[in-house]
């Protein structure tokens, strides 16, 4: 199981890296889902943002963000 910071931290990476890359529409597509506010669960609505925590795919993707940073930290030590 995983904990309430490990899952934000997940959901972050995975927007952040969607606007971060330009995917189109993605930003309007957040957008949308932050209007939303409190109206469905929030599992339901990260996934109007393609963010699907039930999916492991979500977690393997942030671990893989991880291990990259710090292999780009390895080369600047």
């Amino acid at each position: 199981m995983y904990t309430n910071m490990q899952l934000g931290i997940s959901c972050a990476i995975c927007i952040a890296s969607k606007i971060l890359s330009k995917e189109e529409g993605y930003t309007e597509k957040y957008i949308n889902m932050l209007k939303m506010g409190c109206t469905k669960k929030s599992v339901d609505l990260l996934k109007m943002c393609d963010v699907d925590l039930e999916n492991p795919d979500t977690y393997r993707k942030t671990a893989s963000f991880f291990n990259n940073k710090i292999e780009e930290l390895k080369k600047l030590l």
